[in-house]
């Protein structure tokens, strides 16, 4: 590897990236920008990334076994799938990637290699990303966070007055746009579309994923993603504990109408939490992963945020939360 090595730091776990090519290093550090540190924090969980090129097919042991298989999102083309095996024979997972790339998990060294396929020779130190290896990004990031007991929320999350406000919904809810409201009025952001949960001396942390947003800019029908952080000269922090959990529901017709708050059952966070959530098949504790979610629906107060007017939302509806 003659690259060097990069540092990130997600959910409060420190990865440490190497490339063979010059371009997935300039795009880890593109995309994960906020992320980067030029230190490794003492007493920290580090898990390593090498990401090589392969010339011919990685052979995956006689005696695997499938723990996965499905669907996933990449940061480039959406509708990719993966093939994920588990090998008793080398203690390894294999997951196949249909961008090209195969990840290859070592839990006990905290290491995982990453091969992917080879550029053209002109682009080989050219600088570009190989778009197979953006794609496996939020793959690696959510599967090695797994091992340390860090869990992907398909959700929204702002920090105010020191905790974390979690906004969960479908897409097309408002996730964004409340987060964007919100840090014009003060908050610090935490991502809008994947967070992490975790626990941290029996409390629940939240974890940032600070990637750019996908917004229509200037009342355009077009989306584009830009960096929120930037755009809005924002805060943002990488993790912090959580105050509330709350499920966007949008007022129609909301003119005029100011957001409120109805407050719900544990029972109806645990069901939200676990929807918004990635199967417990791609965990590699299901049980810590329940039990992260249940202390979550049980200490934390969950409510329907009705979103309305975004002209009168007032951020200090988070105080009133109990």
């Amino acid at each position: 590897m003659d690259s060097g090595i990069t540092i990130t730091i997600v959910a409060d776990i420190v990865f440490l990236w190497e490339s063979d090519e010059n371009g997935d290093i300039t795009e880890i550090k593109r995309i994960f920008r906020y992320h980067l540190s030029d230190c490794i924090p003492q007493s920290s969980i580090t898990h390593s990334i090498e990401i090589r090129t392969c010339g011919s097919s990685i052979k995956i042991p006689d005696d695997k076994k499938v723990k996965w298989s499905g669907y996933y999102m990449g940061l480039a083309t959406g509708d990719n799938t993966m093939e994920w095996y588990n090998s008793s024979s080398t203690g390894l997972d294999y997951i196949v990637l249909s961008q090209g790339c195969i990840i290859v998990h070592d839990r006990k060294k905290s290491h995982t290699i990453c091969y992917a396929r080879a550029t053209e020779k002109s682009h080989a130190n050219s600088g570009k990303p190989r778009i197979e290896v953006e794609n496996t990004l939020v793959v690696l990031i959510h599967t090695i966070a797994s091992m340390y007991n860090r869990y992907t929320v398909h959700a929204a999350a702002v920090r105010h007055n020191g905790y974390a406000h979690v906004f969960m919904g479908r897409s097309g809810r408002g996730k964004t746009t409340l987060c964007t409201d919100c840090l014009r009025q003060g908050a610090e952001f935490m991502g809008d579309d994947l967070v992490f949960f975790y626990m941290e001396n029996g409390k629940i942390m939240i974890g940032s994923l600070l990637l750019d947003i996908k917004l229509a800019i200037d009342g355009s029908t077009h989306k584009r993603h830009i960096d929120i952080i930037k755009e809005l000269n924002a805060g943002y922090t990488l993790s912090a504990p959580a105050k509330s959990i709350s499920l966007i529901k949008q007022i129609i017709p909301h003119d005029g109408q100011k957001s409120y708050l109805e407050q719900q059952e544990p029972i109806d966070a645990i069901v939200h939490l676990f929807r918004a959530s990635n199967s417990p098949l791609m965990q590699y504790n299901p049980e810590q992963w329940q039990n992260v979610f249940q202390t979550a629906a049980e200490t934390l107060p969950y409510n329907i945020l009705h979103f309305g007017d975004r002209n009168l939302l007032d951020i200090k509806i988070l105080d009133g939360i109990r």
